[in-house]
């Protein structure tokens, strides 16, 4: 990838920007740094740092500092924006979830103040709808490659001991096994018969295993912020009309993305 030319050619400049970026973030956080006052994950990190400093096997120093957050922006940016894209190109098609989410902000959150991620605990047709998202959208139906740290036994097969093994999302994000409907956007895989929300074991949007996505949660909470708060300012509307637009994926090298589209929005 080295030699041949195009535009993998610009990705190691962009990088080594990003990571001087973080690297001078981190140095201005360290001259400013207050043990009793933790600003974000990197001051926490730094905390950490310090209380380890006698441990020789620690994994709390700059380069792992760096590396994290590096893989906080690469890794977390491109597909949380896909999902809340995805999650919007629904609602242009399913007026009525809009209307049932924004009837969720109106009566958990109201318009005087902006949404908190503690606030999902109340709202779970808006939670149930981003998991939907995220299941329809099956962003990345390959995980990350992990390493069996032990000899395993699955299925009758036998893994030894160091086997590289890569599990397959899709295989059960799309299972009717788990979906009543898996193949079509619905809500409802997420809400029982009450319509509180369900955790269904077969939701894997962030991997599988112990060493799943580290920014699960930043990720999580980021979709719910984002998404309340447009639509509790906003109105959705797209020159198109709404039989006329295609919610499915669109399969890409490396997974799937939603379809572009035009947007409008019209302040409530």
């Amino acid at each position: 990838m080295q030699i041949l030319p195009g535009p993998q050619q610009k990705l190691p400049r962009y990088m080594k920007k990003l990571t001087n970026f973080i690297s001078q973030r981190v140095e201005m956080h360290q001259e400013s740094f207050d043990l009793n006052c933790p600003r974000d994950f990197i001051d926490c990190f730094l905390a950490k740092k310090e209380q380890e400093k006698t441990n020789p096997a620690s994994e709390f120093f700059h380069e792992n500092l760096v590396g994290t957050i590096l893989s906080l922006f690469f890794a977390g940016t491109d597909t949380t924006g896909n999902t809340i894209r995805q999650g919007l190109l629904v609602l242009l098609r399913y007026p009525e979830m809009a209307a049932n989410i924004q009837e969720e902000i109106e009566r958990v959150i109201g318009s005087n103040r902006s949404p908190s991620y503690e606030d999902r605990n109340q709202m779970p047709y808006t939670e149930a709808f981003i998991s939907e998202t995220q299941r329809f959208l099956d962003i990345s139906p390959v995980a990350a490659p992990h390493m069996v740290t032990q000899e395993a036994h699955f299925r009758g097969f036998t893994i030894p001991k160091g086997t590289t093994v890569i599990p397959f999302l899709s295989s059960i994000m799309k299972s009717s096994k788990y979906y009543e409907t898996p193949r079509k956007f619905n809500p409802g895989h997420f809400l029982d018969e009450n319509g509180a929300f369900k955790k269904v074991e077969a939701f894997l949007p962030f991997g599988a295993g112990k060493r799943a996505c580290p920014g699960e949660g930043m990720a999580r909470m980021e979709i719910f912020v984002f998404l309340t708060t447009l639509l509790q300012n906003f109105h959705l509307k797209t020159p198109k009309q709404r039989e006329e637009i295609d919610i499915a994926p669109e399969v890409e090298s490396n997974g799937h993305a939603p379809r572009h589209y035009q947007l409008c929005v019209v302040p409530r």
